[in-house]
C-alpha cells in the first residue's frame, strides 16, 4: 500500500453491506469505474454514480468494521462524503 491518504467514500447497501469506493483509484483503462472495496469480494470496480443511487451514506457504526479491515492491509483513510469532479478527473488522467 501507499503511505499517502486514500480517499473513501463509504456506502450502505439496503441488505446492510458497507461498500467502500475509491473515487480516484480507475478500475478499468478509461476511468470509468472507481476501484471499491467489500468485505466479501474484496478489490472491485464499482460505478461511482450506481452506487450512489442504490445506497445511503454509510453511519460510523455501519462502516467501522470495514474501515478497520482496510487500515489492517495497509489503507490510510482519507473520508470523503461524495464524489467531486476534481476526483473523478483525477480518476481519468490516471486511466
Amino acid at each position: 500500500m501507499t503511505e499517502q491518504p486514500t480517499r473513501m467514500i463509504f456506502r450502505t447497501f439496503k441488505d446492510g453491506e458497507v461498500i467502500a469506493l475509491m473515487p480516484e483509484i480507475p478500475h478499468d483503462r478509461m476511468g470509468y469505474y472507481c476501484q471499491s472495496y467489500m468485505h466479501v469480494g474484496q478489490h472491485g470496480a464499482a460505478s461511482t454514480g450506481l452506487i450512489a443511487a442504490h445506497t445511503k451514506p454509510s453511519t460510523l457504526e455501519e462502516r467501522r468494521p470495514l474501515m478497520r479491515e482496510l487500515v489492517s492491509i495497509g489503507y490510510i483513510i482519507e473520508l470523503r462524503k461524495r464524489e467531486t469532479p476534481q476526483m473523478r478527473n483525477l480518476r481519468m488522467d490516471a486511466a
